[in-house]
This record gives structure tokens, C-alpha cells and sequence, in this order.
């Protein structure tokens, strides 16, 4: 039987001869009280015939009779044609307590691991493996230093670090298997850039359409409220209006904006909506509270690597549920200038030319150390044969769709439904990559709701405009591909970059980048008055100065940090996502959400 989709679980597997858990004196409860999941009940426990093979999960609404062995279904999985689509993870015991624990083809619902004294624990959460951890030595699991500190890097964790020494990422794609006597093994699928090469017509994107509007009418169906289109005007988000068209579910939403009237966002939603004549609502970007208590008690819960764009929002007043078409966006390429990537070096000088903040937040070698993991990361789809022109979406799905998709299931499944599909991924990857998910699934979709929707006017300072599909030296790129150039082609393994190079260039990258911070930064006029946003300066300040022996002063250059926080409403988005992700690593290394409850109790 499978329980509801917000459950979490965790699996305990006794190998023979494990060590006996210490069980004297734990050190914290397991379960953060603060998840939604473990309000107002209690966990059930399964085990093998053999007491080797213990599950915990919540909420617990499954039978007594459980003999004929264990099903658990969590994430938000959606059932199209007797197949699960979406992100989500499968528990499948049998009575003897042998099965698999699965994530879904993408890996956009992760797994974590972590072992000690012969025992192997897996969970859907990275602080259950923690907190069965101290269960089981009676020692605090230790926090990660490097990962916290990467936030102010990259604004998500790299690799397969949790926020936690001892707890790990199941690898991306990676299926465990649950054994009483050998314990916790590993098996792997293809990875979906080893798909070949194929033409795709229109059946394909009929498929793709149609599992968007189950995702689509399954949301609207379950939050039991009108829940709210976060419109932009860009192509994803015109995506999900487009699905609603074609779906007749128009009346069922409440069409919004966020923003003030005169930006980009709100000038292109507006047209938009009343070219269609539907209603559409501005909301303010502060509609919304800040404090310090709410930030370190949002850090605690994710412990501590969840997304920077995530931990920077305002927490919303209401309960609403907003369907939004933001992890589209992550699938095409953030580098169209760059004319062709026909080798790894020039894969990484394409992800070297990315936008970044100059705030200079990290150490020098704390800021080598993360750069040289990320490119890395960056690179290790290539040992599974995929090409240079993947790595950027591999990297996308790996280390920024699914810890971002992963890192608050509680908070998505009741505010927030990402419509971004899995589907999507698995055309985009058989695609030439220039044409993918961009140029040909979402457009026809948008297409098939009418002209209005697929030719709207864009904005930008001094006029209207309408951005191109594929930048010019990229399709020159293209044209080389298609027409057989071999130097416009080849496989990442083939095409390799010895480790000498990549430390010179990585070197280089990193002097440049520390000359940059030294300049005097300019003056810049406050870009925003918002009281929430000044309480978060004040709430930063007070965290900074909360413990003077807070490790993360090792990593981080505390006196450019608070330099930074007193700039924040001044700072363009790359620089002030350094400043929230440095912000994470300061509650997350000092342990202040726990600082707060000790004050809070005294």
C-alpha cells in the first residue's frame, strides 16, 4: 500500500557481525519537529522477520498487517499510463525484508546514506541518516564546513556533500538494494545523455503535453483551494499558461505577478493576460515576514543546502499553492554566446564566463577549493561518455534541479508545484542541444494555445523587443554539427583535459577573480526602501556577531560579509545570493536555529 506523498523514511540495515547501537543517552530526536511531515503523528516501525531491516516513516497511516512485505511511495509523483512520472522515491521490501529503494530516473527526489559500525542507514532526508547517527554512536553528527561555505559559491551544494561529514548523496541515478545479509548495495541506470540521437516529432511532444496536464490537473485537484499561476512571461512560465489553455483550466487558477508595475515581469504579464481577457493580480514582494527566529529555523530544517534563491525569499503569509514553470529554465543553456563546445577545456571556460558576484564573500582558498569541486562536478558525466554540449544540462539536473527540487518537499508540496517535467529531460537529451527543450517542445506547446501566447511583446529599457531562439554564433556552431564538421563534435571522454591544465586554468580564473574584489566597489543608488528587506540586514548582523567562535570565519571573510549585508539592497542578484548563501553557512556552522531554542527556553 502505498502512504501519502509527504512521507519521509529512513532505513536501518544490520549487517552480520554489526557493533549493537549504543542507545544510552541520544543525543536529539530524530525527526525535526519542525517538519510538516511529523506534525500531530507518530512514526510506525516495519522490520524483517530478523530485526536487521527496520523502516521508519511518517506520517504513519499504514496497516498493522504488513506480513506480505513494505510499500512506500513519497515526493510528488503523478501516474500517467501505468507509469510514475515526476520526482519521487519507492520503498519495496518484501517479507523477508530484500528489495530496492528508488529514486526516480532523474534523481529529482535524492537518497542519502551514511554507515557506522556495520550499519547502513538510507532516508529520503539527510538530517534522518544524521539524527539515526547519533542514535546509534551517542556522538553530535559533525556539519560540514566546505558545503556550508560553498553556498556563498554557488548557491547550492556540490557533489554528493549534505550539509553533514558523515551523510552522503546516493549517486545521481543510483538504485539501493536492501539486503538482511549483505547489507546496502548499489546498482545504476543509463545516464539520459547516453541517449541516442533522434528525430522527434510530434507524437513525441503530444506525449510530453499530456503528462504535463495530468502534473497540471492532479495540482489543482489536490491543494483543495484555487491555486495561484505565477506568470512572467517567459517561455516557461508561459508554458504552464499555455497547458491551461489547451486544458480548459483557466477558471481554476488565480493568475499573479510578483513585482511592481514598471518591471520587465509585470509589463509582459499584464499584456499578456488581457490580450487573453483574464484577470491578473500584482503582488508586492513583501508580502511577506522576515525575522531571525524564522531564518534559522528554515536553515535547521534543510540542514543547511537548500537553494540561495530559496533561502533569500520572504516566507509568505498565506498557505497558497503557486504552479510555477521555473525548473524549465534550468535545462537550456546559460552560456548562448559561446559559439560551439567541441572539447572538455572549452566547456569549462564557457562555465567560467557565467555571471558571479564580486563580493569576494569566501577565502581565497575556500573559494579555490569550491571552484575546483564544481568544475569537477561539472565534468563527471563525461566518465559516462557524455559530450561536451550535455555537460551543462548534466550538470543542471545533478547539482542544481534536484537538490533545489529536493532540499523542501514540504515546503513545495503545499506552496509551491514546479510543473517542469522529467519527460522533458529524457526528448531534451536525444535532441541537438542547441534546439532542445527551448526551441521546440516548449514552443510548440505554447504554439498550439494560440499566437497571443507565443509572440508576446518582451521588455527592456527603452523599448519592447523579442529575443531570439539560439544566438547567432551558436547556430553557426550548429550548422558545423549537422552538416558532419568533425572538429563541432565528439565525445567527452575522447576530448579529455589533463589535470594540469584545468589547475592552470582554474588558477587563473581565481586570480582574476580576487583582483576584481580588491577594486573599490562603485557607488550604486539604494535600489529598494522594503522594510523586510532591512529587518534581514538587521536579523544578518545580529547572527554575525551571535558566536565569535562560529567556524565558518574560516572560510569566509567575515569583515567583506558584513560589508556586504550593510549593502545588500544595493547589490545586483548574483552578488546578494553570495551574501544569503554566506548568511546559511553562518546559522548552519554556529548552530544558531538550536542558539535560538536554548534562548528561547532560558
Amino acid at each position: 500500500m502505498d502512504i501519502e506523498q509527504t512521507a519521509t523514511f529512513v532505513i536501518r540495515v544490520n549487517r552480520d557481525g554489526a557493533r549493537p547501537a549504543t542507545r544510552e543517552n541520544p543525543v536529539s530526536e530524530i525527526m525535526d519537529a519542525g517538519h510538516k511531515s511529523a506534525n500531530d503523528t507518530e512514526p510506525f516501525e516495519w522490520s524483517d522477520p530478523t530485526g536487521r531491516v527496520v523502516v521508519k516513516a511518517w506520517p504513519g497511516n499504514v496497516p498493522q498487517d504488513v506480513r506480505n512485505g513494505l510499500r512506500i511511495t513519497s515526493g510528488q509523483p503523478v501516474a500517467v499510463e501505468n507509469r510514475l512520472v515526476g520526482h519521487y522515491a519507492r520503498v519495496q521490501l518484501d517479507a523477508s525484508g530484500r528489495g530496492t529503494v528508488q529514486q526516480d530516473p532523474y534523481g529529482l527526489h535524492p537518497l542519502y546514506i551514511g554507515t557506522v559500525h556495520g550499519v547502513s542507514l538510507v532516508a529520503n532526508r539527510p538530517h534522518l541518516v544524521a539524527g539515526e547517527l547519533e542514535q546509534l554512536t551517542g556522538t553530535r553528527a559533525t556539519r560540514d564546513h566546505r558545503c556550508a561555505a560553498w553556498l556563498a559559491f554557488s548557491g547550492r551544494p556540490i557533489g554528493d556533500r549534505t550539509g553533514y561529514e558523515d551523510v552522503s548523496c546516493v549517486p545521481f541515478g543510483a538504485t539501493a538494494r536492501i539486503d538482511p545479509a549483505r547489507g546496502v548495495t548499489f546498482s545504476f541506470t543509463d545516464a539520459p545523455w547516453l541517449l541516442p540521437a533522434t528525430d522527434i516529432d510530434d507524437s513525441c511532444i503530444d506525449r510530453i503535453e499530456s503528462e504535463l496536464i495530468t502534473n497540471l490537473r492532479a495540482a489543482i485537484r489536490a491543494v483543495g483551494h484555487t491555486p495561484r499561476l505565477q506568470l512572467t512571461g517567459g517561455r516557461d512560465s508561459r508554458l504552464v499558461l499555455a497547458l491551461a489553455v489547451r486544458a480548459g483550466l483557466l477558471q481554476d487558477v488565480e493568475i499573479i505577478t510578483n513585482g511592481r508595475a514598471d518591471t520587465p515581469d509585470a509589463i509582459v504579464a499584464k499584456d499578456l493576460v488581457t490580450s487573453l481577457g483574464l484577470k491578473h493580480t500584482l503582488l508586492k514582494w513583501d508580502d511577506g515576514v522576515v525575522d531571525r527566529r524564522q531564518m534559522c529555523a528554515h536553515v535547521g530544517r534543510i540542514a543547511g543546502t537548500v537553494g540561495c534563491t530559496d533561502g533569500s525569499t520572504f516566507l509568505s503569509k498565506e498557505g497558497r499553492m503557486t504552479l510555477s514553470g521555473f525548473h524549465g529554465e534550468t535545462l537550456r543553456t546559460h552560456w548562448p554566446d559561446i559559439p560551439d563546445y567541441q572539447d572538455l577545456q572549452s566547456v569549462v571556460t564557457g562555465f567560467f564566463s557565467r555571471p558571479s558576484g564580486k563580493a569576494g564573500i569566501l577565502q581565497r582558498d575556500a573559494y579555490t577549493a569550491a571552484l575546483t569541486d564544481s568544475v569537477r562536478s561539472l565534468l563527471e558525466p563525461a566518465e559516462q561518455m557524455a559530450r561536451p554540449e550535455d555537460l551543462f544540462d548534466a550538470y543542471s539536473i545533478q547539482h542544481r534541479v534536484r537538490r533545489w527540487l529536493s532540499a523542501r518537499p514540504e515546503r513545495l508540496a503545499d506552496k509551491f508545484l514546479p510543473l517542469y517535467h522529467p519527460p522533458a529531460t529524457e526528448i531534451a537529451f536525444q535532441m541537438d542541444w542547441r534546439e532542445r527543450v527551448a526551441g521546440r517542445i516548449h514552443n510548440t506547446i505554447i504554439e498550439r494555445a494560440g499566437r497571443l501566447l507565443s509572440e508576446p511583446p518582451y521588455y527592456k529599457p527603452g523599448g519592447l523587443y523579442k529575443p531570439a531562439t539560439i544566438s547567432l554564433p551558436a547556430q553557426e556552431g550548429q550548422n558545423k554539427r549537422n552538416a558532419g564538421n568533425p572538429d563541432a563534435s565528439g565525445n567527452g571522454c575522447q576530448r579529455g583535459l589533463d589535470g594540469k591544465t584545468l589547475d592552470k586554468l582554474i588558477s587563473r580564473h581565481v586570480e582574476n577573480a580576487f583582483n576584481d574584489s580588491k577594486k573599490p566597489a562603485a557607488t550604486v543608488e539604494c535600489r529598494t526602501t522594503d522594510p523586510n528587506t532591512v529587518k534581514r540586514q538587521e536579523a544578518y548582523r545580529e547572527l554575525i556577531a551571535a558566536r565569535d567562535d562560529n567556524p565558518v570565519f574560516d572560510l569566509v571573510d567575515r569583515d567583506r560579509l558584513i560589508d556586504a549585508v550593510n549593502r545588500l539592497p544595493t547589490l545586483n542578484p548574483y552578488v546578494a545570493l553570495q551574501v544569503h548563501g554566506a548568511m546559511t553557512g553562518v546559522i548552519w556552522l554556529g548552530r544558531l536555529e538550536e542558539y535560538q531554542g536554548e534562548r528561547g527556553r532560558n
